[in-house]
């Protein structure tokens, strides 16, 4: 591959758009479908898992909820997670509140010794912004002490987002 084609292909990946990032969570390791959605169901039983993240000295506090419940579905070859989010920051100024369904297919190929798991997850998302809590200061003329309301607009109070998202794991069991 040429060097022009490798610079198209890298154009069009940082041409697409970028409309949200996810939550910010210290310790993602325990919570495996937030890591890859293709865990779901990976040790056959009943898993549940709970991470809570909260920070009150910082300048913006904030404090974050996750849960997941995830298990196996002999029926499908597969498993199934449901994952729930809520994010507060900033006592209110800013909500955000997820709910998710990922399915992962269980494959297994060679005597078992090579397993591939392909997955997919939908999310849908929902933003609050509290826009009553918002202070322009640069829209006030504190000599005048007049409103200037032409001179910007405020964000949407609220916002909706469905996600869609996929993953791939892959286990080969060498036995030696």
């Amino acid at each position: 591959m040429n060097n022009s084609r490798i610079f198209i292909l890298i154009s069009l990946f940082y041409s697409l758009p970028n409309f949200s990032q996810d939550i910010h969570l210290l310790n993602t390791q325990q919570s495996l479908v937030y890591l890859n959605p293709s865990f779901a169901g990976s040790n056959g039983k009943i898993r549940l898992q709970n991470n809570y993240q909260t920070d009150y000295r910082g300048v913006y506090p904030f404090s974050t909820i996750r849960s997941c419940a995830d298990f196996y579905v002999k029926a499908l070859h597969g498993g199934i997670a449901f994952s729930f989010l809520h994010d507060n920051f900033n006592k209110g100024l800013q909500t955000t509140s997820m709910a998710s369904l990922a399915y992962a297919q269980h494959l297994a190929f060679n005597e078992g010794k090579l397993k591939v798991i392909p997955s997919i997850e939908a999310s849908y998302f929902k933003k609050q912004l509290d826009v009553n809590s918002i202070s322009l200061g640069d829209l006030i003329d504190l000599r005048n002490n007049n409103i200037w309301i032409n001179a910007g607009t405020l964000p949407q109070p609220e916002k909706t987002i469905v996600d869609m998202n996929a993953g791939l794991l892959v286990n080969y069991r060498a036995l030696f």
